[in-house]
């Protein structure tokens, strides 16, 4: 069995930027897969990485670890080599107690010039010895290949409602564009109230949100987009001139619902904009008795015209076990929004052998055919959430072909479970991030080769929670390939 690693970083504070440099410890059999660990004392959340140009991992999260007596996240960037080894890692942020900030997403920028890390900035306001959390503010930080701040973007500071109460925007994806610049989505709480709904105003939170910016950064339009309860975008694909922009609605069940008793059904929601200006062309729902949770994002298969959506259906009562509760959904649409196929995974519709507990998406990735053969397929990352009996949760990997049934034999990778169930510590809160394929260029060919499997996310380590990479071989296994 492969040992887990626990690397513990020294940090130097330095006017809210804290940065550190670590020894290569792996031993040599680890090429295949590891499991590593990032972080100090305090709390770590690891949410995104992508592969760099020198087959190293740069990985995106929050930490309040690197400032003394800080309660609150600065955004955390590690950078390791390929066998997950840490190079440097730096926080930016005020580096105190002002804001509660958290990094969602990194981009290595296709010039290779460096990298976007793109997340949230929450003004922390504090009267009396008591803080609350005010406006939200969407970031950008450009910064070099060493890490170094090139510039700060700091989208709608300041803004404000017309009752001029300060709104909360919120960032949970971006994509670099082919022919410049950046597009991004999430949630805002900047309504459209629409004059039809103006008696259930109370109830509607959130928009859906989407920006288009310039290299620099620079806003050049913002679209807004929701009904009447909660909205919200958690992943846009680029696709010959449009965003197809993928998240979940509230709506209203207008013929049961009153003012004081409103109803509301949730769907999966998907708008396809025009890059140009962000009008909208169509938009499509999907659902509506299901509770759907599409934290997983989104693939596209550009060879085949197709975008795969992951989410999970919320469990609302767990003693109900009703039908697909608790369960991952893939939906697979086309370019024009229509639904090609859908299948439910988990422990009320089966797929997984050993799904026995409710199933959190945490995200998915294209495994494309030049790797696999004639038909693309796709690894997902989720969290298999256990009772209290059992103590904790799991971190899980899966493989799922082109039809959208599981393979390694059907069975979910597990990761990390947090207890042993021997009563010394319940350790829940685990956080699936993102899950990759590992491809390099075959030697004297054009052809990329498959290596394995790469996902991130947050561990519980009974000390604190630490940001977890972990690689595997091509069969999801943390052993060395034969």
């Amino acid at each position: 069995m492969l040992k887990h690693y626990l690397l513990a970083a020294s940090a130097l504070l330095l006017l809210g930027l804290a940065s550190c440099k670590k020894e290569n410890i792996s031993p040599a059999n680890q090429g295949d897969a590891f499991v590593k660990y990032y972080g100090y004392v305090n709390d770590q959340i690891g949410k995104d990485v992508k592969q760099t140009a020198d087959k190293g991992f740069i990985i995106a999260g929050s930490s309040n670890s690197f400032v003394n007596a800080s309660s609150y996240n600065d955004f955390y960037l590690i950078k390791t080599d390929s066998l997950g080894n840490e190079e440097w890692s730096k926080t930016f942020g005020d580096g105190g107690n002002g804001y509660e900030e958290t990094g969602h997403r990194v981009l290595v920028l296709s010039d290779e010039s460096g990298y976007l890390v793109a997340g949230n900035r929450t003004t922390v306001v504090t009267v009396g010895g008591q803080s609350t959390l005010d406006a939200t503010y969407i970031v950008l930080y450009k910064l070099d290949l060493d890490g170094n701040i090139v510039w700060e973007k700091v989208l709608f500071d300041g803004n404000t409602l017309a009752s001029s109460e300060t709104y909360k925007d919120f960032v949970y994806d971006i994509k670099e564009l082919p022919y410049g610049g950046f597009v991004l989505v999430g949630e805002t709480t900047d309504l459209n109230v629409k004059a039809e709904y103006i008696e259930y105003a109370e109830y509607d939170k959130t928009d859906m949100l989407t920006v288009r910016l310039s290299t620099e950064g620079q806003v050049l339009w913002r679209v807004k987009r929701g009904f009447v309860g909660e909205d919200r975008a958690v992943s846009v694909e680029v696709i010959n001139g449009a965003y197809i922009v993928i998240g979940t609605s509230q709506s209203l069940d207008e013929e049961n619902s009153t003012p004081a008793n409103p109803n509301f059904t949730t769907e999966i929601l998907t708008i396809r904009f025009r890059a140009s200006s962000g009008g909208e062309v169509s938009q499509e729902g999907f659902g509506g008795q299901d509770m759907f949770v599409v934290a997983g994002g989104s693939c596209y298969d550009s060879l085949n015209a197709r975008i795969t959506i992951l989410g999970h259906v919320e469990n609302r009562d767990p003693t109900r076990n009703e039908v697909n509760e608790g369960d991952l959904m893939l939906l697979q649409i086309g370019e024009d929004l229509g639904e090609i196929q859908r299948r439910y995974l988990g422990k009320t519709n089966g797929g997984f052998s050993n799904a026995t507990e409710d199933l959190l998406s945490g995200s998915i990735a294209l495994v494309p055919s030049d790797v696999v053969g004639n038909d693309p397929s796709f690894v997902i990352s989720a969290v298999k959430e256990y009772d209290e009996a059992n103590f904790g949760d799991e971190l899980v990997m899966a493989k799922i072909s082109a039809d959208l049934t599981p393979e390694w034999d059907g069975q979910i990778r597990e990761f990390g479970r947090a207890s042993v169930n021997n009563s010394s510590q319940a350790l829940a809160g685990n956080q699936a991030g993102t899950v990759m394929p590992i491809r390099e260029l075959v030697p004297g060919t054009t052809r990329r080769e498959l290596k394995g499997y790469l996902m991130t996310g947050t561990m519980n380590l009974a000390t604190n929670p630490m940001v977890t990479l972990i690689k595997t071989n091509t069969e999801g296994l943390l052993t060395p390939e034969n």
